[in-house]
């Protein structure tokens, strides 16, 4: 049976709107939410207003409590031209039931307070409630048939079945990034229905759907309905080959660990030997410590590939996986946020499952051949990115420019782009496959790096190869082709023997930008 999952809008239609305003509420009414969550706060005249934070200094810029403030000195706050609405208000958008309202209150006293106003207005029945278990408790005693969520987080099963006997919940309240399966059980086994928060990543929303979740809460409700409409669909079966299925799972559950490891940060730093020293003069103790989980999980799944890797080395073999733990290690130990994972499986020569995960953001892309691309679990269609007023992304070679950038540099002002010097050519050459940049150029394509950048370049049909600069550039764009990471046999430098400008992106982008790399004089 195809599952689906209730879209809660956290705070309403938070993502482009500010939090806990009338525009949210609408705005998350109109995008199909099933229910709108607000917060209830009450001022020093007794006036139950929407915001979350017991100060109003996050949002509002007024290092002052609530309650210690009037309903008219709140209401006359601004910020980005919106205002703090009452609860009465808030509760006027719900009156047509198109969506319901869940009212989240912290303490008896606001819960008392606030269903002064629930009482006597039209959206009484569209009315649901949550928030600590005390207050819950103060709704129950206030409204026998009210729809009330229960808060799971820390309660034990015996405190728990008194409470639901007590207190009569419709939902189970989780936080949904702590959820296993045995607490999905332990929900429906006692009648209830399951809503967890705060899910704004695609692959969590799947998983937790999947798992059996009722509703989820979230910021990023048109991407839950997009998860939605993808779990109701009727789908074709897997284009990806059933022998590179594990493979991938495999790959992505790597990912999701170098993810985690690295976000508990980089503890030692040190200079690498000078034999390894290349695009990062240092190694810290995460490359080591993903690389070695790499290599664990890899050698325990499958014994008979190889694993060629950033920081121990190896030898290709017919199944080689490349691994570069964190490429941009400089980045990473400085603390600048952009680094990224890279995991690629090559089959005789060819690229056959590829992943590549941010590591500060934890945005996973994977590719298989045949199978198509994704992005936070979501099938992903190329952007077609401009080239005047877009991105072109290039890295150094090392610590200084390489041979032809200064050229590149000028040729995509010229064609009015802005040049991005990243720091992780994994990341960079991930971005122009996708499409978020138009062109990405680098020094010399390195298996490590760009292979799994390659087969997701390859799986959405974008140009990828290394650039001959010893010729012309066809007038129909650049020559055919590209790379196959680990088809020629790589050397202690991790380069391909050739040492050429490698470049990914749209054909007439790449073709314009890299004219002057193989001219250097045309168009001075």
């Amino acid at each position: 049976m195809t599952r689906t999952a209730e879209i809660c809008a956290h705070r309403g239609e938070s993502w482009g709107h500010l939090e806990n305003t009338l525009a949210a509420f609408q705005a998350a009414i109109d995008g199909g939410a099933t229910c709108v969550e607000l917060d209830v706060r009450v001022t020093a005249d007794g006036v139950p207003v929407v915001v979350h934070d017991q100060t109003l200094a996050r949002i509002w810029g007024v290092p002052r409590r609530v309650d210690e403030l009037g309903w008219e000195q709140v209401a006359a706050l601004r910020s980005a031209g919106e205002r703090i609405p009452s609860l009465a208000e808030a509760l006027d958008l719900f009156v047509d039931g198109r969506s319901d309202v869940l009212i989240d209150v912290t303490t008896a006293a606001i819960a008392d307070l606030a269903f002064t106003v629930v009482r006597e207005h039209p959206a009484r029945a569209h009315t649901r409630w949550c928030g600590a278990t005390e207050a819950m408790r103060a709704v129950r005693a206030l409204d026998p048939d009210a729809t009330v969520y229960l808060a799971a987080e820390g309660v034990g099963d015996a405190e728990l079945e008194q409470q639901v006997a007590e207190l009569r919940p419709t939902y189970l309240n989780s936080p949904g990034d702590e959820l296993v399966p045995a607490d999905v059980a332990r929900c429906h086994a006692l009648g209830l229905k399951l809503s967890v928060w705060t899910i704004d990543d695609a692959g969590a929303m799947q998983l937790l759907i999947a798992l059996g979740a009722d509703s989820i809460t979230t910021n990023r409700m048109g991407l839950l309905r997009r998860v939605n409409e993808l779990a109701a669909a009727d789908h074709p079966a897997d284009p990806v080959d059933p022998s590179l299925t594990r493979a991938r799972d495999v790959a992505l559950a790597l990912a999701g660990f170098a993810v985690r490891r690295a976000a508990a940060g980089p503890g030692r730093i040190d200079a690498k030997p000078a034999a390894r020293a290349g695009d990062d003069e240092v190694v810290t103790d995460v490359d080591v410590d993903i690389e070695t989980r790499v290599r664990e999980v890899i050698g325990a799944a499958f014994p008979e590939h190889a694993v060629v890797g950033e920081e121990a080395g190896g030898e290709p073999a017919e199944w080689t996986w490349f691994c570069d733990p964190v490429d941009g290690t400089t980045n990473f130990a400085a603390g600048l946020g952009i680094s990224a994972f890279s995991l690629c499986l090559v089959h005789n020569g060819a690229p056959v499952v590829g992943v590549v995960a941010n590591l500060l953001t934890g945005e996973i892309v994977d590719a298989v051949a045949g199978g198509g691309v994704r992005v936070a679990g979501l099938p992903w269609t190329r952007l077609d990115a401009r080239l005047d007023g877009g991105v072109v992304l290039t890295e150094l070679a090392g610590l200084r420019r390489w041979p032809g950038q200064a050229e590149l540099e000028d040729a995509a002002a010229e064609a009015g782009a802005c040049v991005r010097v990243l720091g992780s050519g994994t990341w960079s050459t991930t971005q122009a496959a996708l499409g978020r940049a138009a062109v990405c150029v680098i020094d010399a394509f390195h298996s490590l790096d760009h292979g799994a950048a390659a087969l997701v370049a390859a799986e959405l049909g974008c140009w990828h190869g290394a650039l001959d600069t010893g010729a012309s550039v066809p007038a129909d764009g650049p020559p055919p082709g590209g790379v196959s990471t680990g088809g020629t046999p790589t050397d202690g430098t991790r380069r391909l023997p050739e040492r050429r400008p490698f470049a990914v992106g749209s054909s007439e982008h790449v073709a314009h930008l890299t004219r002057r790399l193989r001219n250097p004089k045309e168009s001075r």
